[in-house]
């Protein structure tokens, strides 16, 4: 996700034209940047052991994914690991500014 805003959005910004466009696409990568920041947060608060609960809703509702999902995939995709960090998002842990690190 780094790269890509380095390499792609860094590149889409500079070539827009219009001032209105220009901003349009730099206010779109603060946004991706603001996800990238969620997103990272997230995968750390899933590593810190000070949050075991957090791991273990995550493991428990990938778990119930995979089971919903039986017969209907024959892979695992990142895009369910995406969506369970959308998710775990609303989990209080995960709203709390002063988290264990």
């Amino acid at each position: 996700m780094r790269a890509y805003d380095d390499e792609e959005w860094s590149i889409a910004v500079a070539r827009q034209e219009g001032e209105v466009e220009k901003r349009d696409a730099a206010d779109a990568q603060e946004r991706f940047r603001q996800e990238i920041r969620r997103f990272s947060r997230g995968v750390e608060l899933l590593g810190n052991a000070g949050y075991p609960h957090v791991a273990k809703a995550f493991s428990l509702m990938n778990r119930a994914m995979q089971v919903a999902s039986t017969g209907r995939f024959a892979e695992w995709h990142l895009s369910r690991l995406y969506l369970s960090y959308r998710k775990s998002q609303s989990w209080p842990a995960a709203n709390t500014r002063g988290w264990r690190s």
